[in-house]
């Protein structure tokens, strides 16, 4: 029998938390999964329980979670894939198309209808940087000695380690998913250009990414946003933190599932 080189995977019907014990007592009727797995999932699933699975294999475990009223779908890992990230400096829009450049003067353009899904959010970034040079350091204060080669007298020596400090930053960003062609779009609030924005550009790039953010809601009407991009206005900067960079990509992949999956679902209304 030929086997399929396509994996499948098992995903949440929506982002709503998972009961611990009810995926405990699930994964209990599968026995490629733990009591410790179920413990994990149950915070760190983003929409996503399982993955790498052959297809009947994701079929059988979505029919032991629905059975245990936890709302699981069996999916190929196609519809959660996410093109390379690809930075953009500046932007553009009109009431038919988006224009993104990489390159200062070299737009590309999008119809809005192939644009899938907008989000923002945040993680936490931990940076190590040197606090303190390491190195031979002489001891202020000591009795000079004679050098070995000869010659004068200098300062006795002792090594230094080198002394680093760790630095946490929220890393603010917003993704753009495109179908045709299949692409990632993200823009970082604090280098992007907003040129475009013309009487409306202050000095403050906070407030000139609240208005590139008003302008995607104004024309992206096809589009699948998640919750922190409808709630950041001017006095209500709500943004979603993720604890590490991964939750965050896996609730992206979950959102573009459900955009390519249910494509009569009410946009704007999905939270993450």
């Amino acid at each position: 029998m030929h086997k399929s080189s396509e994996k499948f995977a098992v995903v949440q019907q929506s982002l709503a938390p998972i009961d611990q014990k009810k995926l405990v007592k699930a994964f209990g009727e599968w026995p490629k999964l733990t009591t410790f797995d179920a413990k994990r999932l149950s915070r760190e699933a983003y929409g996503i329980i399982c993955q790498a699975m052959e297809e009947h294999e994701a079929v059988e475990l979505a029919e032991i979670l629905n059975r245990h009223s936890i709302g699981a779908t069996a999916t190929s890992e196609r519809l959660l894939a996410l093109a390379p990230i690809t930075t953009v400096r500046k932007a553009t829009f009109s009431s038919d198309k988006i224009s993104l450049f990489v390159y200062p003067d070299t737009p590309q353009y999008f119809p809005w209808q192939a644009i899938s899904v907008i989000s923002l959010a945040a993680y936490e970034q931990t940076d190590t940087k040197l606090a303190e040079q390491g190195g031979w350091t002489p001891i202020w204060g000591g009795a000079p000695r004679r050098s070995w080669w000869g010659g004068g007298r200098v300062m006795p020596l002792v090594w230094k380690e080198a002394k680093f400090k760790e630095i946490k930053t929220d890393h603010i960003f917003l993704d753009v998913l495109c179908e045709r062609p299949f692409r990632r779009f993200q823009i970082m609030p604090n280098t992007f250009d907003y040129e475009y924005l013309g009487g409306r550009l202050t000095r403050d790039y906070v407030l000139n990414f609240i208005e590139l953010v008003n302008d995607l809601k104004h024309f992206a009407q096809s589009t699948a946003f998640n919750s922190s991009f409808l709630t950041f206005q001017k006095d209500q900067q709500t943004i979603k933190n993720f604890d590490l960079k991964v939750h965050y990509e896996r609730e992206l992949r979950w959102h573009r599932w459900y955009h390519l999956t249910a494509p009569y679902f009410h946009r704007g209304s999905v939270s993450m």
